[in-house]
């Protein structure tokens, strides 16, 4: 239960939290997997950048929240597009040439050497991975890194429910509990994107065990809204990781 009263003091820190820098300053000094990094630390090594564009798609208010695409809806103002409209159709050459004109759904690329695909949809306890290690949150789940496996492929690489697996390919591996799941598909690996490194053993988390792939499409440039920048990205590659698991010891 929250004290409504004191709910502004209670979100700006008594009138300490004035400003972006502020807010970075204070995460950093308090988010125990930050530590020991300090501001200056992250931005003599290019790690902090504060993007004065970020609400691009709306104003940024100091009393009330911004809407997404409130400049091009409620405003008015061209969309950043060639035509300044929703555009979902691109004729540069390179969009032709791959059959990306329209969005298209396309066949996974992922490697047959290994037998399940690598599936991280996005996570229903955090924002990406923000909160992540909210304890009110985690206690909403398991409170750690767990990967959805269908019980038939469970019961085929000799897993239980809450074993501790291995999940691996040829570009790393990572650590979790298995969580039995009917509705998970057969031939993948299902696991919430967004823990975080901390969280799992030996700080391996699940990225390590995706290849990073680039498309084409990102190098793309001077088109309407195609730059490089990062407003825009057309990797938009998903389920392109192929892995196996194992029963570990805990």
């Amino acid at each position: 239960m929250r004290d409504l009263v004191s709910l502004p003091d209670d979100f700006s820190d008594q009138g300490k939290l004035m400003n972006d820098e502020d807010v970075v300053r204070w995460l950093m000094k308090n988010v125990p997997a930050i530590a020991p990094w300090t501001p200056e630390d992250a931005m003599k090594h290019g790690y902090v950048t504060l993007n004065r564009e970020a609400g691009y798609n709306s104003p940024l208010y100091a009393n009330r929240p911004f809407h997404s695409f409130e400049n091009n809806v409620y405003l008015r103002q061209p969309y950043k597009t060639l035509s300044g409209r929703q555009q979902f159709y691109v004729d540069h050459p390179v969009f032709k040439q791959l059959g990306c004109a329209t969005p298209t759904a396309m066949q996974p690329v992922r490697p047959k050497s290994f037998p399940l695909a690598f599936w991280t949809p996005h996570t229903r306890h955090g924002i990406h991975s923000q909160w992540r290690a909210n304890t009110q949150l985690l206690r909403l789940q398991r409170g750690e890194p767990y990967i959805c496996l269908n019980p038939d492929t469970a019961r085929q690489n000799g897993i239980q429910e809450g074993d501790p697996v291995r999940v691996f390919n040829d570009v790393g591996e990572f650590q979790a509990r298995a969580k039995l799941m009917p509705s998970a598909p057969p031939d993948a690996v299902v696991l919430d994107h967004a823990w975080e490194p901390f969280q799992f053993r030996g700080r391996q988390g699940l990225n390590s065990v995706v290849a990073g792939l680039l498309s084409p499409l990102e190098l793309v440039d001077g088109w309407g809204h195609l730059k490089f920048n990062p407003n825009w990205d057309g990797n938009m590659i998903a389920f392109e990781s192929a892995v196996e698991v194992e029963k570990v010891s805990a």
